[in-house]
């Protein structure tokens, strides 16, 4: 009767190792895809007095998998495919719009709308490290509505709109304001810049002008007086 407990112990244990093997081969040789699942629509509405918990749970979850490309349906494509070759129109861009961690960050700025961070370092995330480029769009143009004066915030969207978009108006427009709300000067000058380069050459002669009323370096004044010299040319 013992002998025979122990064969079933030894087959038990045989057997339990078979399975782990089996699993751990199949793992390998497939590793099963996590499915991540957004919050639902409207969660800013069921807060009940609890947004700003329910906005912390969900930007730590948020954390542990910042950098996640988990689309959705319904997400219109910002890098559209060119009907003459198949390809993206710009390779370096993923179809990543609508993502998981758009969604997430989407919930945590609807509940919490001055969670800072959230457009700091939550938007930029989506732009550099997931890219979903119009999620991040959305989380900066909110960031920016909700921190109007904000100059890191503007900075950093200034910069999105400028290097995913290509929207050289919006990413000058931003520039300017964050110049205006504390950040280093030169901000104006790239400015001034973006705006030549988007075919607002009066424009940009004006924001320098302004600047230069601010400059009290004789060298400052003359490399702007040089700018605005070049920009009067483009306009003859």
């Amino acid at each position: 009767m013992e002998r025979r407990i122990s064969i079933l112990h030894l087959f038990a244990v045989f057997l339990f190792f078979a399975c782990t093997a089996y699993l751990e081969l199949i793992y390998q040789s497939s590793p099963p895809k996590t499915y991540l699942v957004p919050p639902p629509r409207y969660i800013e509405r069921f807060g009940f007095g609890f947004n700003d918990t329910i906005a912390d749970s969900l930007w730590l979850r948020w954390i542990q998998d910042a950098d996640t490309c988990q689309t959705y349906k319904g997400a219109a494509p910002s890098n559209p495919v060119l009907p003459s070759t198949g390809e993206y129109k710009n390779p370096r861009y993923k179809f990543c719009d609508n993502s998981w961690s758009f969604k997430m960050l989407d919930a945590v700025t609807l509940l919490a709308p001055k969670y800072r961070m959230a457009y700091l370092a939550g938007a930029l995330s989506l732009s550099v490290l997931v890219e979903d480029y119009e999620g991040a769009r959305v989380i900066f143009d909110r960031g920016v509505k909700e921190f109007p004066n904000d100059w890191m915030i503007l900075y950093r969207a200034s910069y999105h709109y400028l290097y995913d978009r290509q929207d050289f108006l919006e990413a000058a427009k931003l520039m300017e304001r964050a110049a205006a709300a504390g950040a280093p000067s030169w901000l104006t000058l790239s400015a001034a810049r973006l705006y030549s380069k988007s075919g607002r050459a009066e424009y940009a002669i004006q924001v320098l002008e302004q600047f230069k009323k601010s400059q009290t370096k004789e060298a400052v004044i003359k490399d702007i007086d040089h700018r605005i010299a070049e920009l009067r040319k483009q306009l003859q």
